[in-house]
Parts: C-alpha cells; sequence; structure tokens
C-alpha cells in the first residue's frame, strides 16, 4: 500500500466512522461516549486538511433495529461547538442529497443509521444503490475509512469506498483506522511470543464461530475460555437441552445468516454443525474450556445449576464451579496475555457487582487483572469496553473494533482495505 499526501481541499468528505454505541432508549441517553469522541477526531481529522463539509455514515445496533442516530448527532454538536452539525434524518436519497449540496463550509451532516435500508447489506453492485446514487455527481467527494470494523458485505463501509476509489476519487484512512492497524500490529507480536487466554463470550457466537478456529491456529500459545452465548451455542451443539435459551439461539442466527459473507449460516443445522465440529475438532480436548455451569432465572430469581439443566430457564451468567475453574486458569500462568471479546453475562440486568449478570465478569477479570498475575490486558469490542469501564479497570491495550480486531491479528491489518491510499 503505497503512501500518499492527503489533499481534501474543498471536498465534500464521506466518512465512515463507527458511533454505533450503547444507549439507554427510555432515558435517551448514550451509556458510553467513547464512540462518538473517536468520530470527531475523525471529523476534525477531515477539516484538518481541508474538507468543505463532512458527510458521517455509521450504524447503530443490528440490521432491522431501526435504531436512530440522532442522539450521536446531539452528542456530536455538543462535542463539535465551533461546528453546525446537521441530522439528515435519512440515509440517502433526494432530501440528503439537498442537505449535502447545501451545505455551508465547517458543516457536519449525520446519515440516519446505515442499517435502514436492506441495500446496506443486499446489493448486486454499489452503483445501483440509492446511497450511491445520493452522491454522484457531487463534486469533489472524498472519503475516509475509518470505522475499524470490518463488514465487508456492508456497503457503506466496504462496497461504496471501494466504488469511490474506482470512480477516482480520493479514498484514505483516518485516524482511528491507523490507530487500531498499529494496535493489531503490536498485539500480534505479544501473542506469538507469550502464552495467552483469550476469554470471549457476548452474543454474536456466530462471529466466534468463525474465528475461534482461526485464532487457535494463528496463535499456538493461546487458549480460549468461553462464556456468553457462545458457551451456550455450543453446548447446543453437543446436545445439551436449551428451553427458551434456543430463542436467543435462533436470533443471533438470523443475524449471522444476514450479515454474513460466507454461506455457512445458510445451511441447514446438520451441516452447520458438522462444519463447526470440524474446524474445532482437536482443540476442545486441551485448549478451549466450556462453562461447567451457568446461572439461571428461576421463578424470577438466578439459581446456579449444571449446564445440563439451563432448560429450566434463561441463562444470564456463567456459574460458580465455571468461575472457579477460570479463575484458576488465569492464576496459573503469570506474565501472559488476557484477550478479552464480549461480556460473560447478561450483565444489563445486574444491579450491582454480585448479581449474576456481571458476578461472572467480575470474578473472572478479576484474576486477569491482578497485578499479582502479571498479565498483559488486550479488551477488544463496544460491549467488553463499556464493561470494563464500569467495573474501572484499565486494559493495556483497548480496541472498539471486536471480531474486525481479531480478523486484523489473523489476517493483516490492512486485508480488507486494499483501495485505500496509505496515510502512515
Amino acid at each position: 500500500m503505497e503512501k500518499h499526501e492527503i489533499d481534501f481541499e474543498n471536498a465534500v468528505v464521506f466518512d465512515k466512522v463507527d458511533i454505533n454505541s450503547s444507549v439507554d432508549w427510555d432515558k435517551e441517553h448514550i451509556r458510553d461516549l467513547g464512540k462518538i469522541e473517536q468520530a470527531v477526531e475523525s471529523i476534525n481529522f477531515a477539516f484538518d486538511h481541508g474538507a468543505r463539509c463532512v458527510v458521517i455514515a455509521s450504524h447503530q445496533g443490528d440490521a432491522g433495529s431501526n435504531e436512530s442516530l440522532k442522539l450521536h448527532a446531539e452528542a456530536l454538536q455538543t462535542l463539535l461547538p465551533e461546528h453546525r452539525v446537521l441530522f439528515a434524518g435519512v440515509r440517502s436519497g433526494d432530501k440528503a442529497r439537498e442537505i449535502i449540496e447545501n451545505a455551508k463550509p465547517g458543516e457536519v451532516i449525520v446519515l440516519e443509521n446505515t442499517r435502514t435500508e436492506s441495500e446496506e447489506w443486499e446489493h448486486s453492485h454499489p452503483k445501483e444503490t440509492n446511497l450511491y446514487k445520493t452522491f454522484a455527481g457531487i463534486d469533489n467527494i472524498a472519503a475516509i475509512k475509518d470505522d475499524p470494523a470490518s463488514h465487508r458485505k456492508e456497503l457503506s463501509s466496504y462496497g461504496l469506498l471501494k466504488q469511490f476509489a474506482e470512480d477516482g476519487n480520493f479514498v484514505t484512512i483516518g485516524p482511528n483506522f491507523i490507530r487500531e492497524a498499529k494496535k493489531a500490529e503490536n498485539a500480534e507480536k505479544i501473542l506469538l511470543e507469550k502464552h495467552s487466554y483469550a476469554i470471549l463470550g457476548g452474543r454474536k457466537f456466530s462471529d466466534l464461530v468463525e474465528i475461534t478456529p482461526q485464532l487457535l491456529k494463528k496463535f499456538p500459545k493461546m487458549d480460549v475460555l468461553v462464556a456468553g452465548l457462545f458457551g451456550i451455542y455450543l453446548d447446543h451443539i453437543n446436545g445439551v437441552p436449551m428451553g427458551e435459551n434456543k430463542k436467543h439461539i435462533d436470533k443471533e442466527h438470523a443475524r449471522a445468516l444476514k450479515a454474513s459473507s460466507d454461506g455457512i449460516w445458510g445451511c441447514d443445522e446438520k451441516r452447520l454443525f458438522e462444519f463447526i465440529n470440524s474446524n474445532f475438532n482437536g482443540f476442545f480436548r486441551e485448549r478451549v474450556s466450556l462453562p461447567h455451569d451457568y446461572h439461571v432465572t428461576l421463578d424470577g430469581k438466578p439459581t446456579n445449576m449444571s449446564k445440563h439443566n439451563i432448560h429450566k430457564g434463561p441463562v444470564v451468567d456463567i456459574g460458580l464451579n465455571t468461575i472457579k475453574a477460570f479463575q484458576e486458569k488465569l492464576n496459573s500462568k503469570k506474565e501472559g496475555v488476557v484477550l478479552i471479546s464480549g461480556s460473560t453475562g447478561y450483565y444489563e440486568i445486574a444491579k450491582d457487582k454480585k448479581d449474576p449478570g456481571l458476578l461472572g465478569a467480575v470474578e473472572v477479570y478479576s484474576a486477569a487483572f491482578d497485578p499479582k498475575n502479571g498479565h498483559y490486558s488486550i479488551v477488544i469490542g463496544g460491549d467488553a469496553s463499556a464493561l470494563l469501564n464500569s467495573l474501572d479497570m484499565s486494559p493495556q491495550m483497548k480496541s472498539s473494533a471486536g471480531k474486525a480486531f481479531i480478523k486484523r491479528l489473523i489476517h493483516g491489518p490492512f486485508y480488507d482495505c486494499e483501495f485505500v491510499k496509505h496515510t502512515w
């Protein structure tokens, strides 16, 4: 990738950022402004290099959730008092185009959630999309890829930027992407050198199904501690009765089918299970630790029970025996690396740190961050970062990119942006 000088002189800069945040919609409150602050840095980067106006694009929530970016635009305005921030209210089309064409120098336009239109992940060619047509014919278009995420199937994160570059427009990477790429390079070196534990949880088990075998192959000194819906799903594959937990598996399966860039999740369940087991074959016995027990809600109260009884109620956290086993592993090897992605339980429902939902994270992460163990901690993904912030635990390295950061560890920092101009 060649290095080029950045010149946005008088350009309308399409800036693909990631301001997908944890939001309390009832209170209309963004719980963590970390990603909003990163977007401010990206916007200033564009203006510092001559941009006339900046058009912000980001997703919020999952496909089909239709969560708005209005609150995010208001937060950007608070953080950018010297600029006027306009919320378009639409993702694309005549209204968005009119706002962009009439934008005054120094204005920032926030498009609506990129995932509110199905063309974001279902399109035959970028030029045929409403989003591309919104910008077609506008003079002096440039673009920044500054979302560390890697949604190759999504138009705004990959296809549109690639098409802009093929049209002869200047497309580069921004400060957040550069920072993530450098982190990935450093993390790769550390993980190849030292023994590590990856604590993998959260609800997006489809991402973890894809990347965990790749992680284990790339980093032979890594072991995996499984939590969250990932652990429940692997138990489901192995025939453990699920009860109402199956509905959460089905929901994530449907999301994966829509979002995945490969055909794995479109297979029938038997072929899918065979594929997963073949990819994990050989890892379970020695390098992957599954939960022994869980906290399950019974009659409105969390109850600790064997994983073979989780069909009796919804799982909210890993169980006490699993917490102890994971702590012992983290305590057994000093001066290693702990990679944390996702949460061990449904932390949003916990009222305090002793409640299941947060209990697993508090107890397991305490061993990861115990100074006596001397571990180097890497925390990835928005949920994990927000959770660690709430626990006042500060990792040595933090990334908001989640799955994409792990992909950069595995495949290289620039594997998904061959069309951009290198800026460092």
